[in-house]
């Protein structure tokens, strides 16, 4: 939470240096919101030398300004094509955890290594000894100590 509200400060930042022409995209009860749930202690460290890429942004905050791209300030062409972007990599992602948590992987691995493990020609030998073999063999390796 303490990220978000950091996140919400240099939104607000960057904002106030933009475009009035792009600003006034922005729905203003968005804006509200970002002003009332900004961290008013935190001080951006935003050099408007550089370009948005070359800043060290966190996280937050670029996922902030991007949505905030998309929904408000691109054309409809592009908002369309960053939507359809959007999609697609949810998609590619949910099919790759898909694809990493397949039951029917997890459960043939788990039957090739029972079938491996049948297979190998391991053999356990217990040896049973009546309790005078045992007391015989315990002496025994009391005296090889000596």
């Amino acid at each position: 939470m303490e990220e978000t509200k950091k996140a919400l400060s240099e939104v607000d930042d960057i904002l106030k240096h933009l475009d009035i022409v792009l600003y006034r995209k922005i729905p203003s009860k968005m804006l509200q919101m970002i002003e009332e749930n900004k961290d008013n202690t935190y001080i951006p460290k935003i050099d408007y030398k550089k370009s948005i890429n070359e800043q060290e942004l966190l996280k937050e905050t670029n996922i902030i300004l991007s949505l905030l791209y998309r929904d408000y300030i691109c054309s409809p062409e592009i908002k369309e094509k960053l939507i359809n972007y959007d999609i697609m990599k949810l998609k590619q992602e949910k099919e790759q955890k898909m694809m990493q948590y397949n039951y029917d992987k997890l459960f043939k691995r788990k039957e090739e290594e029972k079938a491996y493990i049948q297979n190998s020609n391991t053999e356990i030998t217990i040896y049973n000894k009546n309790v005078v073999q045992r007391f015989i063999l315990f002496i025994k390796r009391l005296f090889q100590r000596f």
